[in-house]
């Protein structure tokens, strides 16, 4: 089993597809069908089910799911700590917000890039969907909204 497996089996939970997961992982479509199929063959077990309205997980395919968050999470963990350890202090954070928290998100973010200057951010308004969408594909590092999702794992600070 391969993080490249995992990551297309995420790629079209996300999208519904494989032409959308090719494109979101900037594969060719044999590409994340090939992916699929040698992940589901380790499996032993469908995980994903192809409906009218695209693909969709099975109970098993949710449950690789939850895992490979696990692991992206502990990637980033690993590469964050890395980054501390060879004393690094800057980076990049990725911030979602709703639409509703656009006011008072700036001076926070202000406040901390005065603290922290090496740090990179980038600031992303959007509705709910937008933001769940966003932080399933990790293109978002924190998202500030009014309740978590709750089909994505989240840790509330």
């Amino acid at each position: 089993m391969t993080i490249r497996q995992l990551r297309a089996l995420g790629a079209v939970a996300a999208t519904g597809s494989v032409t959308g997961a090719a494109a979101r992982l900037h594969l060719t479509q044999p590409a994340v069908t090939l992916q699929l199929r040698n992940l589901q063959n380790l499996a032993g077990l469908p995980l994903l089910q192809r409906t009218s309205d695209g693909m969709i997980l099975t109970g098993a395919g949710h449950e690789v799911l939850g895992l490979l968050e696990q692991i992206e999470a502990a990637v980033a963990n690993c590469t964050t700590s890395l980054d501390m350890i060879a004393g690094h202090t800057g980076g990049r954070v990725a911030i979602g917000a709703v639409s509703t928290a656009k006011y008072f998100v700036p001076f926070a973010i202000a406040a901390f890039s005065k603290l922290h200057p090496k740090v990179e951010i980038t600031l992303k308004i959007g509705n709910r969907q937008e933001l769940r969408e966003a932080l399933r594909g990790y293109e978002l590092d924190i998202a500030i909204m009014g309740r978590s999702p709750a089909e994505i794992q989240v840790r509330l600070i």
